[in-house]
């Protein structure tokens, strides 16, 4: 079992699409170790599987852009290597054109849409520092 499959069983929680990002199960490892595996991956990746990477990438990047203290302080407290920009509107920027490339942006269809939500509102829950 992957670490995130695992870390729902481990917190017995359904493992599913419309769950909070602060599901016990989306710790900040966990979390974190997603957004790593599957840039890496992305950036080792040729087209198209470069793009479906990228998309893959933006579930744990989404987590980690609305938790982005907690998780900051918690790979700074842990010593482990932080995955994304040191900015989160850098890291922010990255999502967006993932997200407008992959055609999530159009037509709400993408998985900010399930809540109501858009990109605009995803970037005005950003810590700013």
């Amino acid at each position: 079992m992957g670490s995130v499959a695992q870390s729902a069983v481990d917190a017995n929680e359904f493992l599913g699409i419309f769950v909070p990002p602060t599901s016990a199960y989306l710790t900040p490892s966990v979390v974190l170790e997603a957004v790593s595996s599957l840039g890496a991956a992305a950036a080792a990746a040729a087209d198209p599987f470069r793009l479906r990477l990228e998309t893959l990438w933006l579930a744990p990047t989404y987590v980690a852009l609305l938790r982005w203290n907690e998780l900051k302080a918690w790979a700074a407290a842990n010593s482990f290597p932080w995955p994304l920009k040191a900015a989160a509107a850098d890291s922010f920027a990255d999502f967006s054109g993932i997200y407008t490339a992959a055609g999530l942006a159009a037509s709400g269809r993408g998985a900010l849409s399930e809540g109501g939500h858009d990109l605009a509102w995803l970037q005005s829950q950003l810590p700013t520092l």
